[in-house]
């Protein structure tokens, strides 16, 4: 069974169940709402394919020509057809993209100690939680020693930018799912920005909070199990008429006259 397909518990639907319980049926009890690979996912994925493993990399990712690059074309198809079936075409923009990254991370002395011969590259995991009995899964990227390597494309891989991309994107509940997951100890992330300049930067979190990310994972699961026995999808809200607040930007300067 492919590993997306597998009914376990992943660190995605994790941060679904964050975001909302509606959000979450949607996408994987009722599956109304299908994933849909964004192009930003698909450069994604070509990155984490060249910096950890780029024999397959080179393998499996062609870059189309300037020439041809326009899908309507003959010019295309015709080259197009020339391809084996297995490889995923990346644009001349998107392969320059990945050359620069790459060039920027083999420059980064920690995330080259990081990434040389690492124990395991792509290795799933699939366990249950010793507090809640949900069964679990996880794909970590890397692991070397007690540590587990996570790549993070991003647009800003700044210490303040970066943070608030954990918060926006709940990467705090992954770092505790994989690391109860594993036998290690240790989750970094490898922030690399997708343009210039360039910015490669490694990052752990604080005790206090993978503690936080901890409560809140557990609490997250034992309500998921309550969910799950009972249909009940409901979020706060629903069949009941409440205020809304107007944002302070748009409220402020108002007059009550």
């Amino acid at each position: 069974m492919n590993y997306h397909d597998r009914p376990e518990l992943s660190a995605t639907m994790l941060k679904c169940m964050a975001e909302g319980w509606r959000q979450f049926e949607a996408e994987y009890i009722a599956k109304t709402a299908p994933f849909r690979e964004s192009a930003a996912m698909h450069l994604g994925a070509a990155i984490h394919a060249a910096i950890l493993e780029p024999d397959k990399f080179y393998a499996d990712y062609v870059v189309c020509p300037q020439e041809c690059s326009d899908k309507r074309t003959k010019a295309y198809k015709e080259w197009e057809a020339q391809q084996p079936a297995f490889v995923t075409v990346l644009s001349e923009k998107d392969w320059q993209t990945i050359e620069r990254i790459l060039q920027s991370a083999q420059r980064d002395d920690v995330v080259k100690r990081l990434l040389s011969k690492p124990d395991a590259v792509e290795q799933e995991h699939y366990w249950t939680c010793d507090f809640t009995g949900v069964k679990c899964r996880a794909k970590t990227d890397a692991i070397k020693g007690k540590a587990v390597i996570d790549i993070k494309t991003t647009d800003d891989a700044r210490p303040f930018a970066f943070a608030r991309k954990i918060a926006e994107f709940r990467y705090d509940l992954q770092a505790v799912h994989y690391l109860d997951g594993t036998d290690c100890d240790v989750f970094l992330f490898v922030a690399i920005e997708t343009s210039c300049p360039w910015r490669v930067r490694t990052y752990t979190l604080t005790e206090r909070d993978l503690q936080s990310a901890r409560g809140k994972r557990i609490e997250l699961l034992e309500e998921y199990k309550g969910r799950l026995a009972t249909g009940n999808w409901s979020e706060r809200g629903e069949h009941e008429v409440a205020d809304v607040l107007l944002p302070g930007y748009y409220t402020k300067g108002t007059s009550n006259e």
